[in-house]
């Protein structure tokens, strides 16, 4: 279990470094006086359900993600280890994610 929480917490480091270059970018155009932007933003709602084994790794590394694409997410966990999920998304929430519910 430790070994899960650690690698856990290097997921969402990674993520969190992720997030910083998800930014938009210009791409030459073949047409003078044209300018394409590539613009960076939120799909909407992303629904995350997570299996039994390493149910702490397998959430934090969908919530990241859609935390650091601007997404929000829904989360179910594993019926067979159902406070595994509840910790990670408390986590996210005391660092200062807006709204859990």
């Amino acid at each position: 279990m430790r070994g899960e929480a650690m690698a856990a917490a290097d997921i969402i480091d990674w993520f969190s470094e992720e997030a910083r270059r998800a930014y938009g970018r210009i791409i030459p155009a073949r047409v003078l006086g044209i300018r394409q932007n590539v613009v960076q933003e939120p799909i909407g709602v992303v629904a995350a359900f997570t299996p039994w084994n390493f149910p702490i790794n397998q959430a934090v590394r969908k919530i990241s993600a859609a935390l650091a694409a601007g997404c929000s997410i829904m989360v179910k966990g594993p019926e067979e280890t159902q406070a595994s999920c509840p910790e990670p998304i408390r986590a996210f929430a005391d660092a200062g994610s807006r709204r859990v519910a």
